[in-house]
């Protein structure tokens, strides 16, 4: 049993190499290499099936969530959730489009769907891992400007649109090649013999030498670029948020330090009141009408230089604090 359990694995392991392999060949690869070919078990086309199909039924339903909720609350629709909704399409895409055939492709070792998608397939995969990560990275960019230049005007909505469509066209020009030069051809069967031939979804229009160059600069622009740049600036700003406080902080300290001042002079305030009725009352009691008429101007005079005293103090607080 343990043998087995060890010899399932080891097959699992190699299927999902060959699968990764032989997703693009090129036409001198299928001629030269027929150990590509490979016997798949039929639980291991079960398993990978059933988690594949998995996979992509979870992404499509979970990226529609997001478009519809982008969609229908226009609170949601922000500079950021827009890049964010644009990422939820070319997410859907890659699962409707490139996992269910490019995997079926690569399983059966044989392209069984209608010709126009063997280029269409690996186009449309290719656009869409294009799409997804340059749109990380313009998210990426956009929260870099919102933090270390947050006195700058925010990226508008039009803004955002024109970068989007900017993505598609670039992202599309990037997968060309593969619609180019992909088709499907009948190619040796090595399983059944050497006169026995299946169709099979390869490069034909393009030489092996520039497909390769072409390949290595796309996982460049894909990947190395990228993370370049997402690395770089998402340090920037983490090195910027330490260093420096946040204006939302600064707020709050200096709301708090208004608040706690008027309390005070809430309180002065109330102590002055107080005290000039104590005075006002005592000389009402006096017996002396003369000095108690005199007594009643200084007393309120008096109340009027405390009142001017703290309004004066008010205002010199709250345009300190501003």
């Amino acid at each position: 049993m343990h043998n087995q359990g060890l010899e399932a694995i080891d097959t699992l392991n190699n299927t999902l190499q060959n699968i990764s392999m032989s997703l693009v060949v090129s036409n001198d690869t299928i001629s030269s290499n027929s150990d590509l070919l490979y016997d798949v078990p039929p639980s291991i086309i079960a398993l990978l099936s059933f988690f594949y199909g998995a996979i992509s039924l979870v992404a499509i339903i979970g990226n529609f969530c997001v478009l519809l909720i982008v969609a229908t609350s226009r609170r949601m629709r922000t500079v950021t959730n827009c890049f964010i909704a644009n990422l939820a399409v070319a997410d859907i895409i890659i699962a409707m489009f490139a996992v269910p055939f490019q995997f079926q492709a690569a399983l059966l070792q044989r392209w069984l769907l209608p010709p126009f998608m063997c280029a269409f397939c690996p186009f449309v995969q290719a656009l869409s891992v294009n799409v997804s990560i340059i749109t990380l990275t313009a998210i990426a960019l956009d929260r870099y400007r919102a933090v270390v230049y947050p006195l700058k005007a925010k990226t508008s909505k039009l803004s955002a649109k024109v970068a989007i469509i900017a993505i598609w066209v670039f992202s599309a020009l990037a997968g060309l090649p593969y619609a180019i030069a992909l088709r499907v051809t009948m190619v040796p069967d090595f399983q059944m013999g050497n006169d026995t031939t299946k169709p099979f979804c390869m490069n034909i229009h393009i030489s092996p030498f520039v497909w390769k160059v072409y390949n290595h600069v796309l996982v460049t622009l894909q990947y190395f670029v990228p993370l370049f740049l997402i690395s770089a600036v998402y340090i920037t700003i983490a090195v910027k948020l330490k260093y420096s406080g946040t204006p939302g902080n600064t707020q709050c300290e200096r709301d708090a330090n208004i608040m706690k001042n008027k309390k005070k002079i809430r309180s002065m305030r109330s102590f002055a009141l107080i005290t000039s009725n104590t005075k006002s009352g005592r000389l009402s009691r006096s017996p002396y009408s003369k000095a108690t008429q005199s007594s009643r101007c200084c007393g309120v005079a008096s109340i009027m230089l405390h009142f001017a005293n703290i309004e004066l103090l008010i205002t010199t607080r709250e345009s300190d604090c501003f």
